[in-house]
């Protein structure tokens, strides 16, 4: 089985700091698999390493098979800490939103979102403005 991910070798400085330095690891399909450490451990920086926000000093990383366009980047998603969710919107106006930036139409976006809602035991909140949510709701 071919690793859904690998990040080898991968080090990025900024100046002096040393964020990342020679990490590697690999996530096969089905696992679950977290970055932990203390604040300023550089997962956030490895993170956009992968996610090519950030490029790396040195080392190379692999999603899905290759390097990291669009077509890769458009089947995965990216949960930061602060979510920037529009907290003024309503839950399923901003899921619609969401999808249509991952290249779903408006019209298939609407069409299954009562499905996952349904999938993620939230349908009862599909009205309720972002804010309302619980951190855990809102990721």
């Amino acid at each position: 089985m071919e690793p859904t991910v690998v990040v080898s070798h991968v080090s990025k400085s900024f100046g002096e700091t040393k964020a990342v330095e020679d990490v590697s690891f690999e996530v096969f399909p089905g696992e679950v698999f977290g970055l932990l450490g203390p604040n300023g451990a550089g997962k956030t920086t490895a993170i956009r390493v992968m996610l090519n926000i950030f490029k790396a000093d040195a080392g190379s990383v692999s999603i899905l098979g290759g390097s990291l366009d669009q077509a890769r980047l458009d089947r995965i998603g990216y949960l930061p800490e602060e979510r920037g969710l529009y907290r003024d919107q309503r839950l399923d106006t901003t899921l619609i939103y969401l999808a249509t930036l991952k290249g779903m139409s408006q019209e298939d976006a609407r069409a299954r979102l009562t499905g996952w809602l349904q999938r993620m035991d939230i349908l009862e909140h599909r009205n309720k403005k972002v804010q309302e949510l619980s951190k855990g709701m809102q990721q």
